[in-house]
């Protein structure tokens, strides 16, 4: 192995497992953990930063895990696995609520659609199995963006702009923080018009990252009554066990 890749990797399991990603992890302290000298972890650094492998922070001038390596870490997700586990429990779902329900990852910066099974309804809702970056549009969308650091949701911002008219108003990026919040709270989130009701709930793994997204679309007419109270819960159920599953 070539000795510089490997002390790459090095640094790169430290930055993953550290506690507080928020506050990052020091040259010295690096150095001391993977027992190089502290030019040569700082070298690296310098080199991991560029690839955007590594971030530096600026107010304390440590380093965390970048938008890059995080990405990785998202579409390192077995996806045959989580498949073979969600599958007979969306199945389950779409049966018992009788409306179309899709497991939705996140991917490179965009929706990537792992599994869809649609409603046997004849009024339906039927949406397109794709990879796309509809994610202000969506609720599976909006869920997916509560996981993303400040500096990843900085960046699709700066490539997609703000949803504006097409949600809540909203023009920058306090009011965009505050709503992900919300919907990181309440646990679910909600996108509806006079046709078409969608809602989205997290699927998070034991280190409480997020892991996929559950979404159900419905005709808004049928988004109504004890109806609505069993889509919700039922989602929330079937994401709970997707997680019960996998982490066994």
């Amino acid at each position: 192995m070539v000795q510089s890749v490997e002390r790459a990797l090095m640094i790169l399991g430290i930055l993953d497992k550290i506690e507080n990603f928020e506050k990052g992890m020091g040259v010295s302290d690096l150095s001391k953990v993977v027992k190089l000298k502290f030019s040569t972890v700082h070298n690296l650094l310098q080199t991991l930063v560029q690839l955007e492998y590594v971030e530096k922070i600026s107010e304390s001038r440590k380093y965390r895990l970048g938008k890059k390596a995080l990405d990785l870490g998202r579409n390192h997700i077995n996806r045959k696995s989580l498949l073979r586990t969600a599958e007979p429990i969306v199945i389950a779902l779409s049966k018992e609520i009788n409306e179309t329900v899709l497991v939705i990852l996140y991917n490179n910066g965009k929706r990537y659609t792992l599994l869809q099974v649609e409603s046997q309804q004849d009024l339906k809702v039927t949406t397109s199995s794709s990879i796309d970056t509809n994610f202000y549009n969506t609720a599976t969308g909006r869920v997916l963006l509560t996981n993303l650091m400040f500096k990843e949701l900085e960046e699709y911002v700066k490539g997609n702009g703000f949803p504006g008219a097409k949600w809540d108003k909203i023009k920058n990026l306090t009011q965009l923080k505050k709503r992900l919040n919300s919907i990181k709270q309440q646990g679910h989130a909600f996108v509806s018009n006079q046709q078409v009701t969608a809602i989205g709930v997290p699927v998070y793994n034991s280190d409480n990252h997020l892991n996929a997204t559950l979404g159900v679309y419905l005709p808004s007419v049928r988004f109504k009554n004890g109806h609505k109270d069993v889509i919700i819960a039922g989602l929330k159920q079937a994401a709970s066990d997707i997680l019960v599953r996998l982490e066994n």
